[in-house]
């Protein structure tokens, strides 16, 4: 799901945003906010999708406890775990890459 960011620039591909690259290039001001404001719209999907992921992956663990509860085979505090690891998710140090995503019990 992740991936770098890059933008095309006088027909090459380029990932470096810092102003001493953007300067390198001999880019304006127009130029260098509009890469910026695209940079930050891919992280915002970036975030949004993986809340998304997040938010479902919740509702999963939710029904399945509850299956659990009505007698269904499994491992409650497997399900709770993972719920538990799924709230505190937009905490992790990695978040919003999908390798921050905790396993699921099976």
């Amino acid at each position: 799901m992740n991936k770098s960011f890059t933008y095309t620039f006088k027909g090459d591909s380029h990932a470096d945003t810092s102003a001493e690259y953007f300067a390198s290039l001999n880019m304006n001001t127009e130029q260098i906010e509009s890469v910026l404001q695209q940079k930050e719209f891919e992280e915002e999907q970036v975030v949004r999708a993986e809340r998304k992921w997040r938010n479902t992956e919740l509702a999963r663990a939710d029904t399945e406890l509850n299956k659990i509860q009505d007698g269904a085979a499994g491992n409650p505090v497997d399900w709770a775990e993972y719920r538990n690891k799924l709230r505190d998710l937009p905490s992790h140090i990695d978040f919003p890459a999908d390798t921050a995503r905790p396993a699921s019990p099976t």
